[in-house]
């Protein structure tokens, strides 16, 4: 049976519904009410001769202008039962001001939050994009602003916490430049309307913060799904995710025009390649970073028709790495290659506007082929102790250099032994033993140490990053004081997640840290900048083609003096590209990347030089 609802609660029902409209709502219902109030007072006067000397037009003013006023009559104003009705309408004129003062401060105050939570459009055209932020993590936008050089350039940070906050996270880490305006906004990154308000459509490049990565798939997809709606749409978006199980279908990101790189696996292959090597985790910062060298691809007309090795020994401010052909990028090509119309050239410069042909062109007959006759020193098979445990540690040992030959791995049960085992046991060119000692005393870490020369620390990824940091930082305390204690000689590679924790226990003691966070925020920047790079990322990182590495000078072949440009030739000719060399001491190495071409080298057998080259 249908209920009857009383009076009582539908006016109750119409008051709750007008009332729920917000201020505005609020304003209407007062507005109704004080007009209401007028024309009964004013139909009461008139209706019962409270007042005959005035007219109804007249009365109605009156009472108008005391409900508005909220001005109590005098006692010369009319009759006394005028006086009580207007009396009564100021006594309601007063409440009515008072609700109208309320809603109208409340309303102020609703706006001026609304713009504190930047909910309005961003009325921009070419800016960047940063979905989602984390308070005391600024590495990103300080190379977003780093990739401007100087050019003017609007950032809009936009993340679900409250602009102010968000602000002063930023300004207290970094000193925002001129060049650059910053606009943070409060906003809901999966949500359609919050993306159309923020003009994505017209913005030169989305980036997504790296987050975890069901967040970072969810903003991707509404990301996508908002720009399909969209003709003609050319915004490039980028991401980081973790791992490769998280992939997202190549079809989708060649539509969308969406960059995604597995960091996880980026980190296993850069402490892969850095571990045996120390100091060669400055050079992938380097090249990652826009405070120094990186990247570039240049149009470079005046070096059409002539050959790589010839631009190679004459292009100051600059090292040419590769040619972009047929839309491939070729690294360290041939000598011999003839750099043809249209083709761009990939340089390693601090600017891209830096790099130049020198006017005093030299030939490559004037190079020498090398400038040591001494025979080049094979290389020796190497031992490598990996601590920890994680998902990428089969990248770690897919990724080591070819003279890695036998492993030691600590910190394992046994259930990740035998992955391990079940993995890499039937390969015959590589040995794989066991610690099986726990790493909690000082006995433990010293035997371990003592059969170890390069030692690589693994962050656990199931643990919460602070916790995870903190027992990698436990391992370097530890292997630290016990190479300084017994005088022994290892390097060490280690894992961190947060920028915070390797500024504890950074130290020029030599070791090499990987960073996740700081590393996924300097390839997220670059693939925003240059999004068709990503190809020369991965072969860099890959066992394939050509990858960085430290080589003497006594295994290159070319210990002496001699100037940059001769050491760039005679390395060209052995297929190496020269980025830089490896200064300071053996504990504290300094790189100097991108030397000019008139410097002059005395190098000896033992100074290691930073290249880029095959196997």
């Amino acid at each position: 049976m249908k209920r009857k609802f009383t009076l009582k609660e539908r006016l109750q029902y119409w008051f709750d519904n007008r009332m729920s409209g917000g201020s505005m709502g609020l304003l209407r219902l007062l507005l109704i009410c004080s007009l209401l109030m007028i024309l009964v007072i004013t139909l009461i006067i008139t209706g019962l001769h409270f007042n005959p000397e005035q007219n109804f037009g007249a009365t109605l003013w009156e009472s108008f202008a005391t409900v508005i006023n909220a001005w109590m009559p005098s006692s010369e104003d009319g009759p006394l039962s005028y006086l009580i009705m207007l009396s009564l309408a100021a006594v309601g004129g007063l409440f009515i001001t008072s609700v109208l003062i309320g809603l109208i401060s409340t309303a102020i105050e609703e706006k001026i939050t609304s713009l504190r939570q930047g909910r309005s459009i961003i009325l921009e055209s070419g800016h960047v994009i940063l979905l989602g932020f984390t308070p005391g993590e600024c590495t990103l936008i300080r190379q977003l602003i780093l990739s401007a050089a100087g050019k003017p350039e609007v950032i809009v940070v936009a993340a679900d916490l409250d602009p102010e906050e968000m602000w002063q996270s930023i300004t207290d880490n970094i000193t925002i430049p001129d060049n650059i305006r910053l606009i943070c906004r409060q906003a809901d990154v999966h949500d359609a309307a919050t993306l159309e308000r923020l003009m994505i459509t017209e913005a030169r490049s989305v980036i997504i913060s790296p987050q975890d990565d069901r967040n970072t798939i969810k903003t991707l997809l509404a990301v996508s799904n908002f720009i399909e709606k969209e003709e003609d749409c050319t915004v490039r978006v980028s991401a980081i995710l973790s791992g490769v199980e998280h992939r997202l279908p190549a079809s989708l990101m060649e539509r969308h025009n969406v960059s995604a790189v597995q960091a996880n696996i980026v980190l296993a292959k850069m402490i892969a390649h850095s571990c045996t090597q120390s100091g060669l985790s400055q050079a992938f910062q380097e090249i990652f970073n826009f405070e120094g060298s990186e990247f570039y691809l240049l149009d470079f007309p005046e070096s059409y028709g002539i050959t790589f090795l010839e631009l190679i020994i004459n292009t100051d401010a600059g090292v040419p790495a590769g040619i972009l052909h047929d839309g491939t990028v070729m690294l360290n090509p041939a000598p011999e290659t003839v750099i043809q119309e249209g083709d761009r050239i990939l340089v390693f410069a601090e600017n891209r506007y830096l790099p130049k042909l020198s006017p005093d062109r030299h030939k490559p007959d004037e190079i020498p082929a090398r400038t040591s006759d001494s025979p080049e020193p094979a290389l020796s098979s190497r031992k490598v102790t990996i601590i920890g445990y994680n998902k990428e540690l089969k990248t770690v040992i897919r990724d080591l250099p070819e003279d890695v030959s036998e492993i030691l791995l600590a910190g394992l049960d046994e259930a990740q032994q035998a992955k391990i085992l079940s993995r890499f046991g039937g390969r015959r060119d590589l040995k794989i033993t066991f610690f099986e000692e726990s790493l909690e005393e000082e006995d433990s870490y010293l035997a371990l140490a003592e059969q170890s020369d390069h030692i690589a620390i693994l962050s656990d990824y199931s643990m919460e990053d602070d916790d995870a940091d903190m027992e990698v930082i436990f391992h370097i305390l530890n292997l630290r004081d016990i190479r300084s204690r017994f005088g022994l000689q290892f390097n060490i590679t280690a894992e961190l997640c947060l920028s915070s924790n390797e500024a504890l226990i950074s130290t020029s003691d030599g070791t090499d840290y990987i960073v996740s966070s700081s590393m996924s925020s300097l390839i997220l920047a670059q693939l925003s900048e240059s999004p068709e790079l990503i190809k020369v990322f991965q072969e860099i990182l890959s066992n394939d083609g050509n990858e960085l590495f430290l080589r003497t000078a006594e295994e290159l072949g070319c210990t002496g003096k001699q100037t940059i440009r001769s050491l760039r030739g005679i390395l060209c000719r052995k297929r190496c590209i020269l980025l830089g060399l490896l200064g300071g001491t053996a504990a504290a190495p300094e790189s100097l990347f991108n030397p000019p071409l008139d410097q002059e080298l005395d190098l000896r057998p033992e100074d290691q030089l930073i290249i880029l080259c095959e196997q």
